[in-house]
């Protein structure tokens, strides 16, 4: 069967940080994983209401010299929920992919605003929820950039070779790389409970991610609180969604390095202490020569996340 090499990228203030793997059916390689650090907000340059041609020639030229000229891949872009708009929908199980369409545009309009110009979204299924009547719905998490994004993003990537490229969530892409880790411990035959806790910690904000059996449940972000803050949000989100906090196995800290320890609240709370969600265990061959690095791998779940989603 014929191989796809997928890239996943992250803009977070003046860095961008990527990894590539190698795909062939349900196995995949690390090809590569690095950053790359800018003197400007890369992810304000690319993301951002005003165009900054400059600084998305560098951009541009960045990805020339990390890939090469003609480079053939698939590139996926994740958003973190401050950089774009994303929500949650249910859509009825039974319709077919035109109406469902037509359903997600319709929600990003109303919550984006009605008088915009073209928008761009991608849906990314989660689960099915079943009523008592029998019937279903499936629930998506949306993200939607306008169109002038869509055509920045593409003239950044106009060296590669047939491109394919695409944005797509950082919390799906989070929820990935917990699923593969968490999908290791079933196979040792480790008892769990439903739900897993992320947060991802970055200079702007933070995330707060809600998987239940690995897959992405719920997702908020707080701009500006301290570590010691994100105890409250996260019981908050517990208890909006009618969620015990007993019923959280496992806590992940992930984005821009962070002291573990800044987050012992959370163990008071959850019964349950904080982790890195290193992702060393998912890179097979290659985790022995980046063990010899001093850079910590938490901040590269989102893009090596994206670069897994199915």
């Amino acid at each position: 069967m014929e191989s796809r090499n997928i890239i996943g990228i992250e803009l977070s203030g003046d860095t961008l940080r990527y990894a590539e793997v190698q795909r062939q059916a349900q196995s995949w390689q690390l090809v590569r994983l690095g950053s790359c650090g800018f003197d400007f907000n890369v992810a304000e340059a690319l993301l951002g209401h005003e165009s900054h041609p400059e600084a998305l020639e560098t951009l541009r030229l960045a990805l020339n010299n990390v890939f090469g000229e003609g480079y053939s891949a698939e590139v996926r872009l994740a958003l973190h929920p401050n950089q774009g708009y994303s929500f949650y929908v249910p859509v009825s199980s039974g319709l077919d992919e035109a109406a469902r369409a037509r359903v997600f545009l319709q929600e990003a309009r109303t919550i984006v605003g009605t008088e915009t110009p073209k928008l761009h979204f991608w849906p990314q299924p989660l689960y099915v929820e079943e009523f008592e009547n029998g019937e279903t719905v499936t629930w998506y998490h949306i993200s939607v950039v306008f169109k002038d994004v869509y055509n920045r993003f593409a003239a950044c990537l106009q060296d590669f070779n047939r491109v394919r490229y695409q944005f797509v969530s950082l919390e799906t892409s989070v929820a990935k790389v917990i699923s593969e880790r968490m999908a290791n411990e079933t196979e040792q035959g480790r008892q769990r409970l439903p739900f897993i806790l992320a947060l991802g910690c970055y200079e702007s904000h933070t995330e707060f991610l809600l998987c239940r059996l690995s897959n992405l449940h719920f997702s908020t972000f707080a701009e500006g609180i301290k570590p010691e803050e994100s105890t409250r949000h996260s019981l908050q989100m517990m208890e909006r969604l009618h969620f015990l906090p007993t019923m959280v196995g496992s806590i992940f800290i992930y984005g821009n390095p962070v002291d573990i320890t800044a987050f012992a609240s959370l163990t008071y709370a959850f019964g349950v202490t904080p982790k890195l969600l290193n992702p060393m265990t998912l890179m097979g061959d290659l985790s022995d020569r980046l063990l010899d690095t001093n850079t910590s791998l938490s901040p590269f779940v989102p893009c090596l996340g994206a670069a897994l989603l199915s």
